[in-house]
């Protein structure tokens, strides 16, 4: 027994439109300074299956927790300091770039063509 089917004439309705791609990639523009964006490009690769995202959003990981790093072991160094502003310099280079890698997958999603949906055989 089948709880959930999918068909062939709904599969326009799974295609995401130009507001919900949008909405997608700004959601770390808007919310606590980026941190979400190695997440959703974990997310993306996940979706897309692809390998080379997966390392993208590690790398976007591993500068963040970097940053972090470096921000807690210059707590006590004044900000007027050429770290801090290094520091604020990468994060801030992590976050544009985060967020226009996230706008490139919104719209390669939406170009990318569905594959069509095929019925499950008798032996699957």
């Amino acid at each position: 027994m089948r709880f959930m089917t999918v068909r062939p004439d709904h599969g326009a309705a799974l295609q995401p439109s130009l507001r919900q791609s949008l909405a997608w990639a700004l959601i770390p523009a808007c919310w606590c300074g980026g941190l979400p964006i190695p997440f959703m490009i974990g997310y993306a690769a996940y979706r897309l299956r692809n390998t080379t995202l997966w390392i993208f959003a590690a790398a976007y990981l591993a500068v963040e927790g970097a940053v972090f790093a470096a921000s807690w072991a210059l707590e006590n160094v004044s900000k007027e300091d050429a770290r801090w502003t290094l520091t604020s310099m990468i994060w801030m280079g992590t976050y544009l770039g985060g967020v226009a890698h996230l706008f490139v997958l919104a719209s390669h999603g939406r170009s990318r063509p569905r594959r069509p949906f095929r019925e499950p055989g008798p032996g699957r």
